[in-house]
């Protein structure tokens, strides 16, 4: 067995260091990359739902303002109805908007730690 001079320990330690900074730093990025994609397809997911929503929320306003407006033999009747319950529900939304604000946060916290505990218990096995 040869004797290292205590030169290239020193070289080969700093080459180990230098290897495990560039590891740690390599799977920082991939992790970050997988909650990345994991949110965009989250909020992909979220948007084409929000936009299908919108589409039926749009087609059921028009259909009972018709209706209101047939049953009032006044169109414009009918759609203002509408209108006003729909302002209604504006407002309420935004005089609650601080629990909803805090209920979306709880929810995103939690998504982001049950993957990280996910992730701890995957590398303990």
């Amino acid at each position: 067995m040869e004797k290292k001079t205590p030169t290239a320990l020193f070289d080969e330690f700093r080459n180990d260091v230098s290897h495990y900074i560039k590891s740690t730093i390599e799977l920082t990025k991939l992790e970050i990359f997988e909650k990345l994609s994991i949110a965009s397809s989250i909020i992909a997911y979220g948007a084409i739902l929000l936009f299908c929503v919108l589409l039926a929320l749009s087609l059921i306003f028009i259909t009972v303002g018709l209706y209101l407006g047939d049953l009032f033999q006044n169109i414009w009747v009918g759609f203002g109805i509408v209108s006003l319950a729909t302002l209604f529900i504006v407002i309420i939304l935004l005089l609650v908007k601080k629990p909803i604000k805090k209920k979306i946060i709880n929810k995103v916290v939690s998504f982001l730690m049950e993957e990280n505990n996910k992730k701890e218990k995957k590398d303990k096995q």
